[in-house]
């Protein structure tokens, strides 16, 4: 009977954090706008929209945005992106970041990145920072 308790409570406490008030749901998208000559993981400078969704019931402000690559075999070096802009519950809004990629020395073979690692700093409408952070698919999409 003990044991019941124990989980249940348990499983009680799991589900308030998870929905408690410090939750702050967001998506993220990453798509990589390519010309159609361009191969897509290419060394070299690379152009990335990264959209943000706010699924939270509160304002947050994003500050920056610091882009990695999602494999060993690839570096980004650049420094984090301040944008310091606010984003309503429900809003969605893009952010145009430009990275310069390098073929690290541990390079395996990989000829593709096929995934961003990004850490999104951010504020709440109580002034509660927080970082949204996460590996994340790129889609290529067609410049021209």
């Amino acid at each position: 009977m003990q044991r019941c308790i124990g989980v249940a409570v348990t499983a009680f406490f799991i589900a308030g954090c998870a929905s408690g008030p410090g939750a702050h749901p967001m998506s993220v998208d990453v798509i990589e706008l390519v010309s159609s000559y361009q191969r897509s993981a290419d060394a070299g400078s690379h152009f990335y929209v990264i959209q943000i969704r706010n699924r939270s019931e509160q304002t947050v402000m994003i500050h920056t945005i610091t882009v990695q690559a999602g494999t060993s075999d690839y570096e980004i070096d650049d420094v984090p992106q301040q944008v310091e802009s606010p984003l309503a519950p429900g809003e969605s809004q893009q952010f145009q970041v430009m990275a310069t990629v390098q073929r690290s020395r541990a390079a395996s073979g990989a000829f593709a990145m096929e995934e961003l690692r990004l850490t999104i700093s951010c504020t709440d409408e109580s002034g509660q920072d927080f970082f949204e952070s996460g590996s994340y698919p790129i889609r290529h999409q067609a410049s021209n």
